[in-house]
């Protein structure tokens, strides 16, 4: 979700504020995640604790079945060149490349999951 919030700041319309809000949503990514973890005991209700792993997604995810909300009417006169946009065609989140050269040179977002995560954690047992 990315909520966008423009303002106008000359004309009849200073201060009004309108919205727009991007919505998309992705599910059924698989993957391996590999890891190790130790603890270190200080006593024996208490010790400290570190979790390392790294995730390997075997694709990476399309954001699908995007949402758009705006609060802009016809009139206020205003075209948006948007870095996100809705693709008429399949409903798939886009963004607009980085050497554009037209309004309309979006590419499908797709995000990767890969990564490492590290966790530190206390533990109290009783």
């Amino acid at each position: 979700r990315e909520d966008m919030v423009f303002g106008y700041i000359t004309g009849p319309a200073v201060g009004v504020k309108k919205a727009i809000i991007l919505q998309s949503q992705a599910t059924g990514l698989i993957g391996l995640q590999p890891g190790f973890g130790a603890d270190y005991y200080f006593r024996d209700w208490l010790s400290v604790g570190m979790d390392a792993s790294y995730f390997v997604g075997f694709k990476r995810v399309t954001l699908r079945d995007g949402d758009l909300q705006q609060s802009f009417l016809g009139t206020d006169n205003l075209t948006l060149w948007l870095p996100q946009r809705i693709s008429p065609e399949t409903g798939d989140l886009q963004s607009l490349n980085h050497d554009y050269e037209t309004i309309d040179d979006y590419k499908t977002m797709r995000i990767s999951f890969n990564g490492w995560k590290l966790l530190f954690r206390m533990n109290m047992y009783f």
